[in-house]
């Protein structure tokens, strides 16, 4: 009972701190971390899978919203300015 309260505790607040700062290093191991602590607790199964598909899935899709591809990382179409044209 305790562990399945921990369980979904951590990954709630863990999961909310990656949306708040989805570039942040230590949040999501922090993350990671709950998850693996989700998937390791013994918890019943409905609840193990529901937790972490409902944290992959639903964090997943906000995370790539948020950290779109930006033209740092993006390539360039057409002539680059960096060489010269013939």
């Amino acid at each position: 009972m305790i562990q399945s309260l921990l369980a979904v505790a951590l990954t709630g607040v863990s999961a909310f701190a990656v949306a708040v700062y989805p570039r942040s290093v230590l949040v999501f191991l922090l993350f990671q971390g709950s998850i693996l602590f989700a998937y390791r607790a013994r918890i019943p199964d409905w609840l193990r899978w529901r937790l972490l598909a409902a944290a992959l899935l639903v964090l997943m899709l906000r995370s790539g919203t948020t950290t779109a591809t930006t033209s740092r990382s993006r390539p360039r179409s057409g002539a680059s300015s960096r060489w010269p044209s013939d």
